[in-house]
């Protein structure tokens, strides 16, 4: 898979970091899924991506069909707790639909969405419950080793939460300098952030 367009939607900076960084044994969850799915799959070992949005979902699900050697390291957890930041602020489906939620059925939907259940080295933080997910990741580190990097995207409205947080890690920021690529409803700021764990 080489066609440009299947790349993280994350800082040029950081995709040059992070593509120097990878190893072809990476094992990688990705919350928030896209064309950076298939990106991952082409260069790790294995990839699952959460994604929370039903059509985005099948849209990745679609576009893995073209490329069965990254599909055949890859795999989808669809959990639909399609809110940011959190539940008061649904997007689309379920703002629509909101009488079908309960204060139960949305703490199950986000744990659902937040558990980890295998060993990743790569951990990738672009979609829903962003400072949720923060928190869990953070929580999961402290009883497993295997990760070796974090990126979490759009750090220009979540930095506040990452304070403390990742204990054991370097972070590097990357912001965006060509103005071009900044997409128009972040008003002209970008950055993705990459801790990488000390030696």
């Amino acid at each position: 898979v080489s066609q440009s367009r299947y790349k993280p939607w994350f800082t040029s900076g950081a995709i040059d970091f992070i593509s120097n960084e990878l190893k072809k044994s990476d094992t990688v969850i990705e919350f928030g899924g896209g064309m950076s799915s298939i990106w991952w799959a082409d260069r790790c070992k294995f990839t699952l991506t959460v994604e929370a949005n039903h059509a985005w979902a099948v849209k990745i699900l679609n576009e893995f069909s073209k490329y069965p050697e990254a599909l055949s390291r890859w795999s989808l957890k669809f959990v639909p707790s399609d809110w940011n930041p959190t539940s008061d602020q649904p997007k689309k489906y379920w703002k629509d639909n909101q009488n079908h939620l309960t204060p139960d059925s949305i703490e199950s939907l986000n744990l659902r969405y937040l558990s980890i259940d295998f060993d990743p080295t790569v951990i990738v933080i672009d979609g829903s419950i962003r400072p949720m997910n923060i928190e869990s990741v953070d929580q999961y580190l402290k009883n497993n080793g295997s990760v070796r990097l974090i990126i979490v995207d759009n750090m220009e409205t979540l930095s506040e939460h990452t304070l403390d947080k990742f204990k054991g890690f370097k972070r590097t920021d990357f912001h965006e300098t060509v103005k071009e690529l900044i997409p128009v409803h972040q008003n002209g700021r970008w950055c993705t952030s990459v801790w990488v764990k000390k030696k």
